[in-house]
């Protein structure tokens, strides 16, 4: 900022900062890259809907016993892609409306039951690296179409 005595620049300066942010969260919502985990709380009668339309997706679950203030209640947790995320809440939503569901970032994934990835557009690459190549730190790169 140069004019600093002009207080116009820091209302520019703070909506240009604002709507960069902005723009920022919104491109990051509409690539949904990356997984979140589900955590659903919903009554013990109909956590069986729900996690057969999760297992029919091939995701997997975890279903603990919890008390909430309403009773007895089941929590399933579940790692999902964030593109499924309304496609999921609106199932939900039909067949429990009473459910309650939240989703959260995770950041690293170590073992699982996972969705399997769709094809790529691309061909396949992969990296081969035999124990000869590997001592004159020679990689060689290759494609299988």
């Amino acid at each position: 900022m140069t004019d600093l005595s002009n207080v116009l620049n820091f209302f520019a300066f703070a909506f240009g900062f604002a709507t960069g942010t902005y723009v920022g969260l919104v491109i990051e919502e509409r690539l949904s890259i990356g997984m979140v985990i589900l955590r659903i709380i919903t009554p013990q009668e109909s956590q069986d809907d729900i996690t057969a339309f999760l297992q029919a997706e091939n995701y997997g679950t975890t279903i603990m016993d919890a008390k909430g203030a309403r009773g007895n209640m089941q929590m399933i947790l579940s790692l999902v892609n964030r593109s499924d995320i309304r496609r999921i809440g609106g199932h939900i939503e039909k067949t429990t409306p009473d459910a309650f569901y939240a989703s959260e970032d995770a950041r690293y994934v170590n073992q699982g039951v996972f969705r399997p990835k769709s094809p790529m557009l691309l061909p396949a690459c992969s990296l081969r690296l035999s124990v000869r190549e590997r001592k004159n730190n020679f990689f060689s790169f290759y494609c299988r179409v």
